[in-house]
């Protein structure tokens, strides 16, 4: 880390992007990953483009690919499918995307990825299928309160990640006893919001389809009321995982 530093010492910032400053450049040659390389330009665009090439680079995003769109553990050959295809095509996404999808992983339903508090949220204003006129009419107090308030109480404060790497993907992150309580109250609201547009069955088979369990649909079926039926699917473990 210390010798990749000193390679990037000429590299700066300002409004316009980034600049290259000869004057700050560390002299001298830097040992990165086994190659030498110098603080000139070149040099910088070099070591950058070696380390996005690395074969440890290839498996890393390989296995954060593979935990982001399908969320299970990662499977060795399927890190190696990605990585090789990311390596032979030097890093062509549309490439390594194909090698992600060319894996039988890849389509096997195992719902083991929590949706994130904004997930939720958007996967349950998709599922009520507001027109125009709908989303014109939400005043900002409401659009506050009941977007950017509910992310907070349920765990991730908008555009706000806790580090550069971003929202972790861990479920149990998410799926904890006050993160719940808040989904919870926040479906409770919202159907309460919808439910003169929406029987739950209809609701239900919108959403879920064929991924809603024979539970849930005698759960919702049997609701003693519009909003404890679209409330049921909301909160549903089908719901909330992905």
């Amino acid at each position: 880390m210390r010798a990749l530093a000193n390679v990037l010492t000429g590299l700066s910032a300002d409004k316009g992007g980034f600049k290259f400053r000869n004057g700050l450049v560390e002299p001298g040659r830097h040992t990165v990953l086994g190659r030498d390389y110098d603080g000139r330009l070149p040099g910088i665009e070099q070591a950058l483009e070696d380390i996005a090439l690395h074969p440890d680079t290839a498996r890393h995003l390989a296995g954060k690919l593979i935990t982001h769109f399908i969320g299970s553990t990662p499977a060795p050959d399927h890190i190696d499918q990605i990585a090789q295809a990311y390596i032979a095509s030097k890093g062509d996404l549309s490439e390594t995307y194909g090698a992600l999808l060319a894996h039988e992983n890849a389509w096997v339903e195992t719902f083991s990825k929590a949706k994130t508090p904004f997930d939720f949220i958007v996967s349950s204003l998709r599922a009520a299928g507001p027109t125009k006129a709908d989303i014109d009419q939400i005043k900002p107090n409401e659009l506050r309160n009941g977007v950017a308030g509910a992310l907070q109480s349920m765990g991730q404060q908008a555009f706000r990640p806790p580090g550069p790497d971003g929202w972790d993907e861990a479920p149990e992150t998410w799926i904890t006893p006050p993160g719940l309580a808040a989904r919870i109250k926040w479906a409770v609201g919202f159907s309460e919001r919808i439910q003169q547009g929406h029987d739950p069955r209809a609701f239900l088979e919108h959403a879920l389809a064929d991924a809603a369990s024979p539970l849930l649909k005698f759960a919702v079926a049997g609701s003693e009321s519009r909003v404890e039926g679209l409330a049921l699917t909301l909160v549903s473990p089908e719901f909330n995982r992905r």
